[in-house]
């Protein structure tokens, strides 16, 4: 499921694909969020963030604000 939310605090708007794994005897359910651009301003910097080694936090804002 692709969708965007916005992170106010961040002043961040990002577009994230959604997975959600129910699990089974072995794997614990999980959600796990992809990001694939990040939006400053109306400017793209999601090559900056990864450059920076941040798209793990962002994921995890997004993960944060749609629990």
């Amino acid at each position: 499921m692709e969708t965007v939310v916005e992170l106010k605090a961040l002043d961040l708007v990002v577009d994230y694909h959604l997975t959600k794994d129910d699990g089974d005897r072995d794997t614990p359910p999980h959600t796990e969020v992809e990001v694939y651009n990040v939006y400053y301003q109306g400017v793209d910097v999601t090559q900056l963030l990864e450059n920076l080694g941040c798209i793990g936090m962002i994921e995890e804002e997004v993960l944060n604000q749609i629990s």
